[in-house]
C-alpha cells in the first residue's frame, strides 16, 4: 500500500513536474515570441504615407502643414544631434525631435510634427513620437555611387560598397570615409564604429554596408542637389576588408611622368608614391614638379606645406575632366631636398598637345588685354582673392594667364597692353567631351613670374584712344566756343542794327519835326509878329494863324502815330489807317469804311511802314482838299503781292494833280518806288479820287 502510494506520489510528482516544466517552457516561448509575432497596432486616424507627404511638399505654393506618419527608424545617432530617419514601404524622411528625445534603431514609431521644405527634401520638424514596438527594417537596395549622387535614394535605406580612399575619426565612435563607388567619390559616416584607432588598416580596402542616403548640400533657391552622404548607424552588417595596406614608405617612388602609365596588376585600390617640388597651391589641390613633368595632387587634408618645398605624395589614381589627378594623397616632407625647379619654355603646339598639363612652363606673347576680377565673382571653392587675367596674342591664337591674389602694384610698370611678355606658371589644359585638348591657360604663382621682353609702343591702342578722346574733347570745346561767340556776335549785330534803326528813326523824326512842326511854328510866329506890328489885315492873319495851328496839330499827331505804329507788338495796317482816317474826320459828317481782306500773310516792316505813310498822305489830302462825304480804305494781300486803295467821293483833282509848291503826290510816288511798287491815281471832277498802290512781295 505504501509502495503504491509512493508510486502514485512519484507518478504524480513526475507528471506534475513535467506539466510544470511544459507550462514554464510555454511561458518562456510566448515571452520570446511576443515582440516579433504580436500584431502591429493600427495606425491612428489621419496618418499619411511618407510618399504622400513628399508629394505635398513638392507642390507650389507650399505652406507648412501638421502631419502624422508611421515608420521604422533606419538611422539614429545621439552624438549627431536630435535628428533621426524613418522609412515606410513608400519612402523615407528625416525627422527633427522637438524634445531632444530619440527612439532606438529599428523601432516602429508614430510621429506627429510640422512638414517643412528642406534645401532639397522635406523634413518633419518640431516632431513628437510614440513607440509602437520593434519594427521590421526595410530591405536595403543595392546602389552605386553614381545613383546615390543623382538623388534617387534620398532618405531611403541602401546597401553601398566601394574602395576606401580615406578615413578620418570625427568623434570617439564616429568615422568619416571616402569611398570610390562606381567611379564616384562618396562620403560615408559610420556611427558606433569600434575600430577608430586602426583606420589606416582600412585605407585601400573594400567596404560594404547598409545606411541611409542624406543630402549634404543643396542650392536652396533652386532646390538642386549638390552633394550627398550615406549615414550608417552601426557596424551591424558592415563588411570591412582589412587586408592591410602596405606602409606608404615601402611603396616605391615613381617619377611624375610615369605615375599614370600602365602598370601590370594595378587596381583602383592601389596607391602610387611620387615626389616633387610644390610649385603652386590653389584651393584644394597642389601642383608638383620634378623638373621633367608636373602633376595635380589632391591631398586628404590641409597639407601644411608651402610652395618651394619638396614633398612625397602617396595617393590614388583618378581622372577629372579626362586629366590625371592623384587623389586622397598623403603628403610628407621629402628627405631629399633639391634646388628649385625652373620653368621650361615650350611652343604653343607643345602646350596644346596636352602632354604638359600641370607642368611648370613659360609662354611668350604680346599682351592684348588685362582685367581684374573681384574675389566674389570667382566660383572656385575657397577662393578669397581677386584675380588678374592677362590675354596673350601668340602665332596660334589668344590664350589667357591668371594671377590669383597678386597685387596689381607688383606687376612690372612696363607690363602694358601691346608689350611683348614672358609669363611662367602652371599649364592647365582644357578638354572637350571626348577628352581631346582644346585650349589651355597659365596659372601664375606670383608677379615674379611675369617679365617684359619688349616694351609696348608709345602709340598703343590705349594711348591712341586717349589721344583721340582728347582731340574730340578739344573739337567739342572749340565747337562750343565758336557757337558761343557766334551767338554773341549775332546778338551784337542785332543790337547794332537796333541802335542804327533807333538813330535813323531819330533822324527821320527830327527831319519830320523840322519840316513840319518847326516850319509851322515859324509861320505862326511871323503872323503874330505881323499882327503885333499892325501890318496887314488882322482877320486874315488870325485865320492864317488858326490854319497853321491846325496843320501843326495834324503833323504832330501823325508823328505820334508813326511812333506808335513802329512800336506796336501786334501791328495791323488796316486798323492803323482806319484810326488815321477817323482822327482826320473827327467832328465832321465824313464816313470812314475799311474793307480788309482776311489774310494771314504778315507784310515786311518796310512795306507796312511805307504803305502806312502813303495811306496817311492820301487820306490827309482827301480831307483837306476834296471835301468828301465818304472815305474808303481797301487793303488786300496774298503770298505774292499786296495792294492798298484809298478812295473818296469828293471834288476830285485838277488835271495832273500836282500844285506848285506841294509835294504830297511826289512823296507817295517815291515811297511806292522805294518798296518796288507802283502808284496809280484815278480822279475826275465831282466824282472823287482813287489812289492805288500795288507791291509785289517777291521783291
Amino acid at each position: 500500500m505504501k509502495d503504491s502510494i509512493r508510486h502514485r506520489r512519484s507518478s504524480f510528482g513526475l507528471a506534475g513536474s513535467r506539466a510544470l516544466c511544459f507550462a514554464l517552457q510555454l511561458a518562456v516561448f510566448a515571452t520570446l515570441l511576443t515582440p516579433a509575432t504580436r500584431a502591429a497596432e493600427a495606425p491612428p486616424a489621419g496618418t499619411k504615407s511618407i510618399r504622400a507627404i513628399q508629394k505635398i511638399a513638392s507642390r507650389d505654393p507650399f505652406t507648412e502643414t501638421e502631419i502624422k506618419v508611421c515608420g521604422v527608424v533606419t538611422w539614429v545617432d545621439p552624438t549627431a544631434g536630435s535628428i533621426f530617419s524613418v522609412q515606410d514601404e513608400t519612402g523615407g524622411v528625416q525627422v527633427s525631435s522637438a524634445t531632444g528625445a530619440l527612439p532606438e534603431y529599428g523601432d516602429e514609431v508614430f510621429i506627429e510634427g510640422l512638414l517643412t521644405r528642406g534645401p532639397f527634401t522635406p523634413i518633419i520638424t518640431r516632431a513628437t513620437f510614440r513607440r509602437l514596438g520593434r519594427g521590421v527594417l526595410p530591405s536595403a537596395m543595392n546602389a552605386s555611387g553614381g545613383g546615390i549622387r543623382n538623388g534617387a535614394f534620398i532618405g531611403e535605406r541602401v546597401r553601398v560598397g566601394g574602395s576606401i580612399r580615406s578615413a578620418e575619426a570625427i568623434g570617439p565612435s564616429r568615422v568619416s570615409m571616402i569611398l570610390d563607388s562606381g567611379g564616384f567619390r562618396l562620403k560615408v559616416l559610420i556611427s558606433n564604429f569600434t575600430h577608430a584607432g586602426r583606420l589606416e588598416e582600412f585605407i585601400g580596402g573594400d567596404f560594404t554596408g547598409n545606411g541611409v542616403v542624406s543630402p549634404v548640400k543643396a542650392r536652396e533657391d533652386f532646390r538642386q542637389l549638390v552633394d550627398v552622404e550615406v549615414l550608417i548607424p552601426s557596424m551591424d552588417g558592415l563588411i570591412l576588408n582589412r587586408r592591410g595596406m602596405k606602409d606608404p614608405s615601402k611603396i616605391p617612388i615613381t617619377s611624375l611622368d610615369h605615375v599614370f602609365r600602365y602598370s601590370p596588376g594595378q587596381t583602383r585600390r592601389d596607391r602610387k608614391r611620387t615626389r616633387g617640388e610644390i610649385i603652386y597651391q590653389d584651393a584644394e589641390v597642389i601642383y608638383l614638379n620634378d623638373r621633367e613633368s608636373g602633376l595635380t595632387v589632391r591631398p586628404t587634408t590641409d597639407v601644411g606645406f608651402q610652395p618651394g618645398q619638396w614633398v612625397e605624395a602617396t595617393g590614388f589614381l583618378d581622372l577629372e575632366s579626362f586629366l590625371p589627378v592623384l587623389s586622397e594623397a598623403m603628403l610628407k616632407a621629402s628627405p631629399e631636398v633639391e634646388a628649385s625647379v625652373r620653368p621650361g619654355e615650350y611652343t604653343v603646339d607643345e602646350l596644346l598637345s596636352g602632354r604638359q598639363h600641370a607642368n611648370y612652363v613659360t609662354l611668350s606673347g604680346r599682351l592684348v588685354e588685362r582685367m581684374e576680377i573681384p574675389a566674389q565673382m570667382i566660383q572656385e571653392a575657397g577662393s578669397q582673392q581677386s584675380t588678374s587675367v592677362f590675354s596673350l596674342q601668340t602665332p596660334k591664337g589668344v590664350f589667357t594667364a591668371e594671377l590669383r591674389g597678386g597685387s596689381s602694384d607688383a606687376v612690372p610698370t612696363a607690363f602694358q597692353v601691346g608689350a611683348k611678355v614672358k609669363i611662367s606658371g602652371i599649364c592647365l589644359v582644357q578638354t572637350d567631351s571626348s577628352g581631346n585638348p582644346t585650349t589651355f591657360k597659365i596659372l601664375v604663382p606670383d608677379a615674379g613670374n611675369i617679365s617684359v621682353t619688349e616694351p609696348a609702343s608709345y602709340f598703343t591702342v590705349r594711348r591712341l584712344l586717349i589721344a583721340l578722346s582728347a582731340v574730340l574733347g578739344i573739337l567739342l570745346a572749340a565747337t562750343a566756343t565758336a557757337y558761343f561767340f557766334a551767338r554773341r556776335n549775332a546778338s551784337l549785330k542785332a543790337e547794332m542794327r537796333e541802335r542804327q534803326a533807333v538813330s535813323a528813326e531819330r533822324a527821320r523824326l527830327a527831319g519830320d519835326i523840322h519840316d513840319t512842326l518847326e516850319q509851322g511854328l515859324t509861320a505862326i510866329q511871323l503872323r503874330l509878329y505881323s499882327m503885333n506890328q499892325g501890318e496887314g489885315e488882322a482877320d486874315h492873319d488870325l485865320e492864317a494863324a488858326r490854319s497853321l495851328v491846325q496843320q501843326c496839330h495834324l503833323e504832330m499827331r501823325q508823328s505820334v502815330w508813326n511812333l506808335r505804329s513802329q512800336s506796336a507788338d501786334h501791328f495791323n495796317l488796316g486798323e492803323a489807317l482806319e484810326r488815321t482816317a477817323r482822327s482826320l474826320v473827327l467832328g465832321s459828317p465824313i464816313a470812314v469804311e475799311l474793307e480788309q481782306q482776311d489774310f494771314t500773310t504778315r507784310l515786311p516792316l518796310l512795306i507796312e511802314d511805307n504803305l502806312l505813310r502813303i495811306g496817311q498822305e492820301a487820306l490827309g489830302n482827301a480831307v483837306k482838299h476834296a471835301h468828301p462825304t465818304r472815305l474808303t480804305i481797301q487793303l488786300a494781300a496774298t503770298p505774292k503781292d499786296a495792294s492798298l486803295v484809298i478812295a473818296d467821293d469828293g471834288s476830285g483833282m485838277l488835271e495832273g494833280g500836282r500844285k506848285p509848291g506841294h509835294f504830297g503826290i511826289i512823296g507817295m510816288e517815291e515811297r511806292a518806288a522805294r518798296i518796288g511798287g507802283s502808284l496809280t491815281i484815278h480822279s475826275s471832277p465831282d466824282k472823287g479820287t482813287t489812289i492805288r498802290v500795288d507791291v509785289p512781295l517777291s521783291t
